[in-house]
């Protein structure tokens, strides 16, 4: 059989099989992506951090919120587990806010997100009245709930109770310290058995010289957890924040109480006092804040001044996480509060 390929045979196999072959290829093509895809280690729930920004506040475009992203990382606030940072700024279009919110919560992704305990102007209700002697119309304002109840409503069941989620940190990182107020009797060799425990199956830990690495940054991590559980407590006890509790009410006669946010900012000024001869307000509307709505003396609903007053936060419970790192979100508060919030303490000794 003459099975010579010759210029003519090439010639009439491409012209009567090129697609054939243009498809085979784009096959292959497809399947080396499909094993790179699954094969491929891609970043865990754990090793990003999301940050959101709830309807009603100003868009972080705006303000200083993207130094304060940047800064978090480069001042090295998180753990080595959390390797990227991301914000979801729900305030630029309220209408969509619900979709970007479902869609988040489906893939289990966020941390944290700001929301003002302050009403919510898509709930004022406007009412119309007319005097029937004159026919002179004015106008009488109802306030519904505020942008944290509209938030919790559809999404209590994602957000921690913060009471119950500092109690647990206190236990996780008790458990490697004889008295973790104080910081001493640091238990390290527990640390990295636990850490041996729980990453055996981890890919990035592999190798001696990458666990070695490992169970060193393990002990950072712990500290840090302990660095922040400490002086959280005590911003907490001298009130430079404070824990919002929330009553949600469902189907009219049940309600459901719990600690769901902070308060970063309980008061702008705190008792007159002053800090480099200046009234003490709270730095953190350069990067969080809103505009309260409320009706104005010719009894006409208005917006007022930017303010950070009564700015919350929530932390977010979704299972992607584990345990173990989800404490990451104090981090990132107590950061927070030290950049904009700890000079209105009297006796200010962090930051």
């Amino acid at each position: 059989m003459d099975a010579k390929i010759t210029k003519l045979r090439l010639s009439r196999m491409l012209s009567y099989d090129w697609l054939k072959i243009v498809l085979s290829a784009a096959a292959m093509i497809v399947v080396w992506l499909l094993v790179f895809t699954i094969t491929g280690t891609g970043v865990m729930p754990s090793q990003q951090f999301t940050v959101m920004n709830f309807v009603g506040n100003t868009t972080l475009s705006s303000g200083e919120f993207y130094d304060l992203q940047g800064n978090v990382f480069k001042d090295n606030i998180f753990s080595y587990e959390v390797i990227e940072g991301t914000t979801v700024d729900l305030a630029q279009d309220a209408n969509s806010a619900g979709t970007l919110l479902q869609a988040r919560a489906a893939v289990e992704e966020g941390d944290v997100i700001f929301v003002a305990n302050d009403y919510d102007y898509r709930s004022v209700v406007t009412n119309k009245i007319v005097d029937e002697g004159t026919g002179e119309t004015t106008y009488s304002y109802e306030f519904g709930n505020t942008y944290l109840r509209n938030f919790l409503n559809g999404y209590f069941h994602y957000v921690f109770d913060v009471k119950e989620y500092l109690a647990d940190m206190r236990a996780f990182v008790g458990q490697y310290y004889e008295d973790y107020q104080t910081g001493t009797g640091l238990n390290e060799q527990k640390i990295k058995d636990d850490f041996n425990a729980r990453t055996k199956k981890d890919k990035r830990f592999k190798k001696s010289a990458a666990r070695a690495q490992g169970q060193k940054d393990e002990v950072v991590r712990i500290q840090k957890y302990r660095d922040a559980l400490v002086k959280f407590e005590w911003y907490l006890d001298q009130g430079v924040v404070a824990l919002t509790e929330t009553t949600l009410v469902f189907d009219e006669d049940v309600e459901y109480t719990r600690t769901f946010s902070i308060n970063m900012c309980p008061s702008e000024d705190k008792g007159g006092m002053t800090v480099d001869g200046k009234p003490a307000m709270s730095k953190l509307l350069n990067a969080i804040s809103y505009k309260p709505v409320f009706v104005n003396e010719e009894n006409e609903l208005e917006y007022g001044e930017a303010t950070a007053e009564n700015m919350n936060v929530c932390l977010f419970d979704f299972g992607g996480v584990a345990d173990t790192y989800e404490y990451e979100s104090l981090l990132f508060v107590v950061y927070t509060i030290e950049r904009y919030s700890a000079e209105l303490c009297p006796e200010y000794i962090y930051a």
